[in-house]
């Protein structure tokens, strides 16, 4: 059995290095690119590699975690419909997908000044919040979702209270997707069920031995910062207290459990209740801050449990 673990582990590293070389195929507020060498090993001991375990990640965003992880059998969602619409046309049909997207590539290509560039970007944001989701427009809303996050500024998502995608134009030139890097994501998430419910139902998903990862919307670093909504509802206080408690109770079902969040009181106020947790500091990078003044290294935590 160890033997097996063994090489199941430098399957998985090598599985993980081509992933993080390629990178999710979203730029995503919190990603977790800079800390996956600190998340990833807490996944890859033999007590996790017994077969029948899930990974279960509840707040998805880019993938990055569970991209890099791979595991046989994953189960992957978000509150955000229009990211897990994109997700699931990755899965199903990246090929055409691709080919949707290039064509808005070289339209944007072709813009020969910043003002034709934007002129085209805010006709693109209009047809995207024009667009009402369904089965029957998933590629093309997809293909809209990528080229906003592209060229839209510093690749953040945010929503208006009527749902309105409201990002404004980022002034840069959108990149060349790769056709592999799409076929990449798309045999990795082949592996998964993607869904779209609340934290708790997923997280209600769960058995002895699954593995869940944590990224929800980050505890504010100070007073004078807001809870994160950059969707039309948001995740406040009492949705990390809720969080704090499905923590306690997962682990005492005995799933591991692992969070990301942000170093600071207020975290601790919540989530220092937690019994039989690990609270670990990590350095990282904020990249997708409004203002280059607020891309810095910073500290975050990684919170998890011992079996």
């Amino acid at each position: 059995m160890d033997e097996i673990v063994e090489i199941y582990k430098r399957e998985q590293h090598q599985k993980c290095f081509e992933s993080v070389t390629s990178g999710p195929l979203l730029k995503w507020a919190g990603g977790k690119k800079m800390v996956l060498p600190f998340i990833v090993p807490r996944f890859l001991n033999t007590k996790m590699l017994m077969d029948g375990n899930t990974y279960i990640e509840p707040f998805l965003g880019s993938g990055c975690v569970a991209m890099s992880l791979n595991f046989p059998r994953m189960i992957l969602s978000d509150k955000n419909i229009k990211l897990m619409n994109f997700h699931e046309q990755v899965k199903q049909r990246p090929d055409k997908l691709y080919r949707k997207i290039m064509k808005y590539v070289d339209r944007y290509a072709l813009c020969k000044t910043i003002e034709e560039q934007e002129k085209f970007y805010y006709e693109a944001r209009k047809k995207y919040n024009s667009l009402i989701l369904t089965k029957g427009n998933g590629i093309l809303h997809a293909s809209l979702f990528w080229f906003l996050n592209k060229t839209g500024f510093n690749g953040m998502y945010r929503e208006t209270k009527s749902g309105d995608f409201n990002i404004p134009f980022g002034k840069r030139d959108c990149p060349i997707p790769s056709l592999n890097h799409f076929k990449i994501v798309s045999s990795i998430l082949h592996n998964s069920d993607l869904l779209h419910k609340p934290f708790d139902a997923v997280c209600e998903m769960s058995k002895k031995g699954d593995i869940v990862y944590l990224d929800p919307p980050y505890i504010p670093i100070s007073k004078t910062s807001s809870f994160s909504s950059y969707l039309r509802y948001g995740f406040d206080e009492n949705d990390h207290k809720k969080l704090c408690r499905i923590m306690n109770d997962l682990s005492s079902m005995g799933v591991y459990v692992v969070m990301s969040n942000s170093n600071c009181s207020a975290t601790m106020e919540i989530y220092g209740k937690l019994k039989g947790f690990v609270f670990t500091e990590v350095e990282t990078q904020r990249f997708i801050s409004g203002k280059s003044s607020g891309r810095k290294k910073i500290t975050e935590l990684v919170i998890s449990n011992q079996l």
